[in-house]
């Protein structure tokens, strides 16, 4: 009976090793910003802010209304019987306030003429998520941390009072 406790005992402690081991495993990519890549400072374009493009324009078109088809009432399964004054007003399309069309607004994108497209320029930004050291600090948790790029203060010292 106890070389089986014993056996069970050395199994649970191998199972447990391994789990552990697996679980805590460290990996130098593991360290790294997800937000930057580990490239926390940058130096990108003042047009374009590092994507290439800029854009030129806003190109406007009307679709039909997704929510009424296209026919400017409010499509219900029951509807209690109102006023005809009430009726005609609840009837009414919420998303195009009865037009039966929405204004679909995009932006024209073009390449950007100051960096040629490469989204590289002057302007210093840093990684908010991980403060412009390039490594994970602390636990990122959706929603809760800053995301996206800034641009680095400057370093310029203003008089004190006048």
């Amino acid at each position: 009976m106890k070389v089986v406790n014993r056996l069970l005992v050395i199994i649970l402690i191998g199972c447990l090793t391994a789990f552990l081991g697996g679980c805590l495993s460290f990996d130098a990519a593991d360290s790294v910003c997800s937000d930057c890549k580990g490239e926390a400072n940058r130096s990108v374009c003042g047009i374009c802010w590092g994507k290439g493009l800029r854009v030129d324009g806003e190109k406007v078109r009307i679709d039909r209304c997704p929510t009424c088809l296209g026919t400017g009432q409010n499509q219900t399964m029951y509807r209690p019987p109102l006023s005809e004054a009430l009726a005609r007003f609840a009837s009414i399309c919420p998303s195009c306030a009865g037009r039966g069309e929405k204004k679909v607004v995009s932006p024209l994108l073009v390449h950007c003429k100051r960096c040629n497209g490469t989204g590289k320029g002057s302007v210093r930004v840093f990684c908010q998520r991980c403060e412009g050291t390039g490594e994970k600090r602390g636990i990122f948790r959706r929603g809760k941390n800053r995301k996206g790029w800034a641009p680095v203060p400057s370093a310029i010292v203003l008089p004190k009072g006048r």
